[in-house]
C-alpha cells in the first residue's frame, strides 16, 4: 500500500514538474524567441548542471547503495557521519569548481560554443559567471537526495527541478521586460539556493543532522573514493560527448541550439513521465537487496523493471513519433517561434524519440550495476557509447545537420543498452530469459498494432474535416487518439499475457473491492 502510494505521489509531483518545465520552454521561446538572446540564456542557465554533472552523477549512483548499506548493516549514526563526510568534500570540490570556472570562464565557453561571437558570446560570458556560484548549491542538493533516496523519501526528491523550473518562469515574465537577462540569471541562482531549503524538513523528520566533519578514514568513504573513479571517468567521457554536440550545433544555423535543446527537452520529459519514475523506485530497492546479498529478488526485481518499462514506453515513444509536430506546436507554436522553428524541431524531435525506450533500458541496469557497488560495467559501455555517437555525430551532421545530432544520439543509446544486457547475462544467472524475450516480442506486436490502429483513427478524423487548426481541438485530437490506441494496446497486453498485467489488474480488482 505504501508503494503504490508513493508510486501516485511521484507520478503526481513528476507530471506537475514536467509541466512546469515545458511552461518554462514556452516562456522562454516566447519571451525569447529562437535568437542569439535564447542560445545565450538557455546555454547559461544549463552551463552549471554540465560542468557539475560529472560530480553530480557521481555523488547520486556512489552515494545511496553505501548508506543503505550502513543503515542496514550498521547504524544510522554512522550512516550519517558518512553522509556528513561525504556533504564536506562535495561542497569543497564544488568551491574549487566555482573558482576555475569564473577565472576560465571565457575559455571554457569557446570550447562548448565556438559558434557563439559577438554580442552572444559577451553575453554568456557575463551570464555564465553570475550563475556558477550555483554549483555549490547542486552540490549539497545530490547529496540531500541521496539520503531522502535512502530513506525512500522519493516523493520529494521527485520535486528536485520545481522550484528551478518557478525560478525560470517568474524572471522572464516579471523580471527580463524591465532589466534583462542579468537580473532575471540572479533570479535563476536564487531558485537553486531554494532547492536546497525545500529538502530540509524531510531530512530533519527523518532524524538527520549536518555536522562538520572531515574524517578521511572513514571506511565507506574510501569504498566511495574507489567507486567514483570509474563512474567519474564514465559521466566525464558522456560530457565530452555532449560538449562535442554543442560545438557542432553552434556552427549550425541559429536557432539552432534552441530547436535542438527543446527537441531534446521535449524528449527527455516524455520519458521521465513513466520511465524514469520506475528508475527512482526500484534503486533503493536494489541496493537493499544487493545490501542483504538477496540475489534472488535482485535478479527478478531487475528483470520485472525491464519489462514494465519496456511495456511503458513503447507506447509513449510510438505515440511521441506519431504526434511529434503536434506536440511541439502545442507546446512552443506561438510568439517569437515561427511555424519554420516548429518545423524544424520536430524533425529532430523524431529522431529522438527512437532512444525512448532504451534510455529505460539503460537507467534500470546502470542502477542495478550500482547497487552492486559495480561502477566498471556502466563506465566501459558509456564509453564505448560515446565513441560510437562522437563518430556517428561528425559524419551525419554534414548530411542531416540537427537531425544527424539526434539519431547519432538514438542509435548510441541503443547500442549501450544492447551492450549492458549482454553483461547483465553473464552477471545474473537466476532468471528465465526465454520467458523474458517471449514477453517483449508480445509487447512489439501490441506496439505495431496501436500504430496502425493511429493511422487509422487520424485518417477516420481527416476524412470527416476534424479541425485541428485551435490549440484546443489539437491537444482534443491528441488525446482521443492517444488514450483509445492505448486502451487497445493495453487490452492486448492482458490478451497476449504479458508478465505484470495479471499483477496489475489483481491490485486495481483489490483496491475497488477495499473501496466499496
Amino acid at each position: 500500500m505504501k508503494l503504490m502510494k508513493t508510486t501516485i505521489g511521484m507520478i503526481i509531483v513528476t507530471l506537475t514538474s514536467i509541466i512546469l518545465g515545458f511552461v518554462r520552454e514556452s516562456v522562454t521561446v516566447y519571451k525569447l524567441g529562437a535568437s542569439w538572446q535564447a542560445d545565450s540564456f538557455i546555454f547559461s542557465v544549463a552551463f552549471p548542471g554540465f560542468i557539475f554533472a560529472t560530480l553530480g552523477g557521481v555523488i547520486s549512483t556512489t552515494f545511496v547503495p553505501l548508506y543503505t548499506d550502513l543503515m542496514i548493516n550498521k547504524s544510522k549514526k554512522e550512516a550519517n557521519d558518512f553522509a556528513n563526510i561525504f556533504i564536506n568534500i562535495i561542497v569543497l570540490i564544488s568551491l574549487i569548481l566555482v573558482i576555475i570556472g569564473e577565472i576560465y570562464t571565457g575559455q571554457i565557453i569557446k570550447i562548448l560554443a565556438p559558434g557563439f561571437k559577438g554580442q552572444t558570446y559577451e553575453s554568456t560570458l557575463r551570464l555564465v559567471k553570475i550563475i556558477l556560484p550555483s554549483m555549490v548549491f547542486m552540490g549539497i542538493i545530490y547529496c540531500f537526495v541521496g539520503i531522502l533516496t535512502s530513506f525512500k523519501e522519493l516523493i520529494i526528491t521527485s520535486a528536485l527541478s520545481i522550484p528551478l523550473h518557478l525560478s525560470i518562469i517568474f524572471a522572464l515574465i516579471f523580471i527580463y521586460p524591465s532589466k534583462g537577462l542579468e537580473y532575471s540569471v540572479l533570479v535563476v541562482l536564487f531558485g537553486s539556493l531554494l532547492q536546497v531549503l525545500m529538502f530540509i524538513p524531510k531530512l530533519i523528520k527523518n532524524d538527520y543532522r549536518y555536522t562538520f566533519n572531515f574524517n578521511f578514514k572513514n571506511s565507506y568513504i574510501k569504498e566511495a573514493l574507489y567507486m567514483i573513479g570509474p563512474m567519474a571517468i564514465g559521466i566525464m567521457v558522456q560530457q565530452i560527448n555532449i560538449m562535442v554536440d554543442k560545438s557542432l550545433a553552434s556552427t549550425l544555423d541559429q536557432g539552432s541550439i534552441t530547436s535542438i535543446n527543446l527537441a531534446s527537452k521535449l524528449n527527455i520529459a516524455t520519458y521521465s513521465s513513466i520511465g524514469y519514475l520506475l528508475v527512482v523506485l526500484i534503486f533503493p530497492i536494489l541496493s537493499q537487496y544487493a545490501s542483504e546479498k538477496n540475489i534472488e529478488k535482485f535478479s527478478k526485481t531487475v528483470i520485472s523493471s525491464l519489462n514494465v518499462v519496456i511495456g511503458l514506453m513503447i507506447p509513449i515513444t510510438i505515440i511521441s513519433i506519431f504526434f511529434r509536430r503536434e506536440l511541439v506546436n502545442l507546446l512552443f507554436g506561438y510568439g517569437k517561434f515561427t511555424e519554420k522553428d516548429v518545423t524544424y524541431t520536430a524533425q529532430i524531435l523524431l529522431f529522438y524519440s527512437l532512444e525512448i525506450c532504451f534510455l529505460g533500458i539503460r537507467d534500470v541496469l546502470n542502477r542495478a550495476f550500482y547497487a552492486l557497488k559495480d561502477t566498471k560495467t556502466s563506465m566501459k559501455n558509456g564509453i564505448i557509447g560515446v565513441l560510437i555517437n562522437i563518430i556517428l555525430s561528425l559524419l551525419l551532421i554534414r548530411v542531416m545537420e540537427a537531425n544527424g545530432l539526434a539519431l547519432s544520439t538514438s542509435i548510441s543509446m541503443i547500442i549501450i543498452s544492447i551492450l549492458l544486457f549482454k553483461d547483465m547475462k553473464n552477471k545474473f544467472i537466476n532468471v528465465n530469459l526465454t520467458r523474458f524475450y517471449l514477453n517483449i516480442f508480445k509487447i512489439l506486436i501490441a506496439g505495431i498494432a496501436q500504430y496502425g490502429l493511429m493511422i487509422f483513427i487520424n485518417k477516420t478524423l481527416n476524412f470527416i474535416n476534424w479541425n485541428i487548426n485551435s490549440r484546443i481541438n489539437m491537444l482534443i485530437y491528441i488525446s482521443i487518439v492517444s488514450i483509445i490506441s492505448s486502451s487497445i494496446y493495453i487490452a492486448l497486453l492482458y490478451i497476449l499475457k504479458v508478465d505484470g498485467i495479471e499483477y496489475v489488474k489483481d491490485k486495481i480488482k483489490n483496491k475497488i473491492k477495499k473501496t466499496n
